[in-house]
């Protein structure tokens, strides 16, 4: 193995180590405004909606609207359903625009409805608000792990179309 060696030319061009540690910072001011202000615009086009979540709420069916592939960027297991929904479609021949996902009953006593509980997490992921009372913040805790002992909700997820 040979060794390569510089030659003095090209020692004197390279920069010195402390140049070398010069760093440049960008900051764009209200990046985090205009993030959830656009994000927030995104939600009233109702055109980029592409499904609904579904949950029990008072004995009835109360749907969602609202634009899964954007929320279930950070719901591995959500984005996954709604994908295979979408396929599972296709390949029957439905060509739907929209995909209802329904969420399994994880109501428990003296906590908030599901619809509530929906509400606050929409409300989080537009707005970047998370404003909960003691019952609700129970409520999505329990709304998380479906039951004591048992595995979480989010692998339990399970798709009903609803017609």
């Amino acid at each position: 193995m040979t060794e390569t060696v510089a030659s003095p030319a090209v020692k004197e061009n390279l920069p010195v180590a402390e140049e070398a540690q010069e760093e440049l910072v960008y900051e764009f001011e209200n990046y985090k405004d205009q993030f959830y202000e656009n994000f927030a615009k995104l939600k009233d086009l109702k055109i980029f909606n592409d499904g609904s979540l579904v949950c029990i709420s008072n004995e009835k069916l109360v749907r969602f609207p609202c634009n899964i592939s954007a929320i279930s960027i950070a719901v591995p297991k959500l984005n996954q359903e709604f994908y295979q929904a979408k396929r599972t479609m296709v390949q029957n021949g439905f060509m739907h625009s929209s995909v209802d996902l329904q969420l399994p009953d994880f109501r428990q006593e003296g906590t908030s409805s599901a619809e509530t509980a929906l509400r606050i997490i929409f409300q989080f992921v537009f707005n970047a608000k998370f404003n909960v009372s003691p019952n609700d913040a129970l409520f999505l805790r329990w709304g998380y792990y479906s039951r004591p002992n048992q595995k979480r909700y989010s692998e339990h997820l399970h798709i009903n179309r609803i017609s």
